[in-house]
C-alpha cells in the first residue's frame, strides 16, 4: 500500500528537490530554469521513471537520474574554442584599423571626421547657429606640400594662398608675422599675433575650408553678452567675453571664419581695433 501511495504521489506531484521532497510546479520551474532545461523535458523524464516503477523496477526516484542525459551534459557549458575568440579579436582589430586609416589617411575620411567633430563641438557649446557649406573657391590651388611654415606679412601670404587674407591695419598694433598652424587637402589655419608697445596682444586666427565641406558656425555658450558689430565691407563680427575674461570677436566668411582674441583688452577696445579689419 505504501508503494502504491508513493506511485500516486509521484504521478500527482512529479517534482522533487535534492532531498526527494515534493515541490510545486512553480518551484520546480524556477529550479529547472536555472539549469537551462524546460519543464516539459523534465516531465518527460519523470514519466519515463514512473513507467519503469509501474513495470516493477522498484527503485527510488532519484531527481538527478530523472534529468535526461543530454540535459545533464549541458549543465557544464562547453567552453568556446580558443582559436574562435582569437579570430574574433583579430577581425575586430582589423576592422578598427581600416576604419581609422580611412579617417586619417584619406581626404574624404578626414573631411567626414572634421565635419563630425565640428558638429559635436557646436552642439556641446549649446549654440549651434546652423551649418554652412563652403562654395567653390581656389582652395585647391594651395600648394600644401611646399607651403611655408611662416610668412613675414599678409602680402607674402597672399602669394601662396589665393584666398582673402584677414589682417588688422592699426597704428597702435604691429604684426609679428603669420604662422601656418595647419594645412591639408580640406582645411588650413593661419595665425597672426599683433602687439602694441605696452605688451597687449591680439591673436588673429583664420580658418579656410575646401569647397563642398561644411562646418557649424557657433558662438560658444560660455560667452557673455554676445553682440554684433558691423565691419567695413558689409561684414559682421560677433563679440563677447569668455568666462576667463578673454575678449573675442568672430567674423564668418564664405570660405571660413576669422577669430580674434585678447586677454588684455576689453570688448569695447577690441571693437575699436576691428575698425581696421581688412580682408583682401
Amino acid at each position: 500500500m505504501r508503494w502504491k501511495r508513493f506511485v500516486k504521489q509521484a504521478l500527482d506531484h512529479p517534482y522533487f528537490d535534492d532531498r526527494r521532497h515534493t515541490l510545486s510546479q512553480a518551484q520546480a520551474e524556477d529550479i529547472l530554469r536555472s539549469g537551462y532545461m524546460g519543464c516539459g523535458e523534465f516531465m518527460e523524464g519523470v514519466r519515463r521513471r514512473v513507467d519503469g516503477i509501474e513495470r516493477g523496477l522498484r527503485e527510488p526516484v532519484d531527481p538527478g537520474l530523472v534529468l535526461p542525459n543530454q540535459t545533464r551534459r549541458r549543465r557544464g557549458k562547453p567552453a568556446a574554442p580558443v582559436w574562435s575568440g582569437w579570430l574574433r579579436g583579430l577581425a575586430l582589430a582589423g576592422a578598427t584599423a581600416l576604419l581609422a586609416g580611412f579617417f586619417v589617411f584619406t581626404g574624404p575620411g578626414r573631411a567626414a571626421a572634421q565635419a563630425v567633430y565640428r558638429a559635436v563641438v557646436s552642439v556641446a557649446d549649446g549654440t549651434l547657429r546652423g551649418r554652412q557649406t563652403v562654395p567653390d573657391n581656389d582652395f585647391d590651388k594651395i600648394d600644401i606640400d611646399d607651403l611655408p611654415a611662416e610668412f613675414s606679412s599678409a602680402e607674402e601670404a597672399r602669394q601662396w594662398i589665393p584666398l582673402p587674407i584677414a589682417e588688422i591695419e592699426s597704428e597702435q598694433y604691429e604684426s609679428r608675422g603669420i604662422r601656418v598652424l595647419h594645412a591639408d587637402e580640406i582645411s588650413a589655419t593661419l595665425t597672426t599675433q599683433y602687439a602694441d608697445e605696452n605688451g597687449s596682444t591680439i591673436a588673429l586666427i583664420q580658418d579656410f575650408f575646401a569647397p563642398g565641406t561644411s562646418w557649424g558656425n557657433a558662438v560658444s555658450a560660455d560667452a557673455r553678452g554676445v553682440a554684433q558689430l558691423e565691419l567695413p565691407g558689409g561684414l559682421t563680427a560677433y563679440t563677447g567675453t569668455m568666462d576667463d575674461g578673454t575678449s573675442f570677436a568672430v567674423v564668418y566668411l564664405s570660405e571660413g571664419f576669422v577669430t580674434l582674441a585678447s586677454a588684455g583688452l576689453s570688448v569695447d577696445a577690441l571693437g575699436d581695433v576691428l575698425e581696421g579689419f581688412k580682408l583682401e
